[in-house]
């Protein structure tokens, strides 16, 4: 919960790699971020990045409006599992 930013991103990066199961799908519920920018965009394609090395799938839910609007903005909307 809070803002997924360019000041919190690395440590939030961190302890959700850390927690990724081997080889388990898994979906992170991003209802409780509160503020974004497109650093969380950089977060979304690192996890993605873990996931995949790890032999699992990973999708997201609830992102924030203003992660979805980054994501078209960027062209990478087609691209997250969502």
């Amino acid at each position: 919960e809070g803002p997924l930013t360019q000041e919190t991103v690395m440590s939030a990066l961190s302890q959700c790699s850390a927690l990724l199961p081997p080889q388990t799908p898994v979906t992170l519920n991003f209802r409780g971020v509160t503020d974004c920018d497109s650093a969380s965009l950089a977060f979304l394609i690192e996890l993605m990045k873990a996931a995949k090395a790890m032999g699992n799938t990973i999708s997201f839910s609830n992102l924030p409006k203003q992660m979805v609007d980054l994501s078209r903005v960027s062209g990478i909307n087609g691209m997250l599992p969502i």
